[in-house]
């Protein structure tokens, strides 16, 4: 990018690229943390060589996901306080952390005194602003995330043995996934999953804010597409106008966007943009007529004592899609779930489906 007086540093010092290598050939337990910066730098490709190269398993910020295939095999999860149990424990039990284009706030890493104290932390970042933020770091890495793997990788470090790696894949096969039938409502963690599932492999995702964006974040399975969300802005109304503006720049990939009821209600006049300028996205509506996780948080912190979070007088979505002239349904049933989303991925042009959630369902 040609921006005057924006002269960013790409390569990695020599120097910093040699300790880097010492610690990769020195650690037992090492683990990869990839962030947003990773896609801002287009270096998927080289995340992914490096990682199987090394034999390194990697863990994501929720802004990171989607850097490998989510059901890659040394892909173990997001991290943070609404991700798997074995990201978690993949970054507490790790001797070295490599940290590739992520801020690591305090929604990836809940105790990072603790991290820096047990840890050794390799932080590559084109923002010197960044490094050292949140974690004390050890070998900080200024420059280009795509370059400066290159740059490690012509080093040629020592791969790791599978016992570390081995380790983590056993404990990640024994974790359990919720996706029961209901008794009332959709399951939305199934529903994501088979959602993702039929899409085409190089779908794009965009996630809203609340529970949706968590039930999305740990349930999307990516495989060469994209993952969108605001990440921890909380810009609840983000995934319409995002779908809009990634359909516009990739007609040609399928784009699905998914907001809970309460945020689809901060941006439901862009339906208006999307009829107006023919823009083929899908909507997925989870409506509990609620704000769902602020319901979930005074429930679990203040003793169910609830507070504007009701969302009673709000309209009937599909109705309101209607108004417009765009084609939509509602479901209550994951019986129903395969052949509405059938209908609506073959339906040309937009179209809006509305999956009724039991106000009770938790984010995790």
């Amino acid at each position: 990018m040609e921006l005057r007086g924006y002269k960013p540093t790409i390569k990695g010092h020599a120097g910093q690229i040699k300790r880097v290598l010492r610690a990769i050939n020195n650690a037992q337990k090492p683990v990869i943390c990839v962030g947003g910066g990773i896609f801002a730098a287009e270096g998927q490709k080289e995340l992914m060589q490096f990682s199987e190269s090394i034999n390194i398993p990697v863990v994501s910020t929720m802004m990171g996901i989607g850097a490998i295939p989510t059901a890659h095999p040394l892909y173990m999860g997001m991290l943070g306080m609404h991700g798997k149990s074995i990201a978690n424990r993949a970054i507490s039990d790790s001797d070295l952390l490599i940290i590739i284009g992520a801020r690591v706030s305090d929604r990836a890493v809940l105790l990072p005194a603790n991290v820096s104290k047990n840890t050794k932390i390799v932080h590559i970042d084109i923002d010197p602003a960044e490094i050292g933020k949140n974690l004390d770091t050890f070998i900080p890495v200024v420059g280009d995330a795509k370059e400066i793997l290159k740059q490690v990788m012509e080093e040629e470090p020592e791969r790791k043995s599978d016992e570390w790696t081995g380790l983590l894949k056993a404990a990640r096969e024994k974790l359990t996934l919720d996706y029961e039938p209901r008794k009332e409502g959709i399951n939305p963690k199934a529903f994501v999953n088979l959602l993702s599932k039929t899409l085409p492999d190089d779908h794009i995702y965009c996630a809203d804010v609340g529970q949706n964006q968590i039930w999305s974040a740990g349930n999307c399975e990516v495989r060469s597409g994209r993952f969108l969300t605001s990440g921890g802005m909380g810009t609840m109304g983000y995934s319409i106008p995002a779908a809009i503006g990634a359909k516009l720049a990739a007609p040609d990939k399928a784009v699905v966007a998914v907001c809970g009821d309460g945020s689809f209600q901060m941006q439901m006049m862009e339906l208006a943009t999307i009829c107006q300028n023919n823009v083929d996205v899908k909507i997925v509506v989870m409506k509990n007529n609620k704000l769902g996780l602020v319901k979930e948080i005074q429930k679990k912190a203040y003793k169910n004592n609830e507070s504007g979070v009701d969302l009673t007088g709000s309209p009937n979505i599909v109705a309101l899609a209607a108004a417009y002239g765009i084609p939509g349904r509602s479901i209550d049933s994951m019986d129903e779930a395969d052949e509405a989303i059938s209908q609506m991925l073959s339906n040309k042009g937009v179209f809006l489906l509305e999956c009724v959630v039991d106000a009770n369902e938790s984010s995790m």
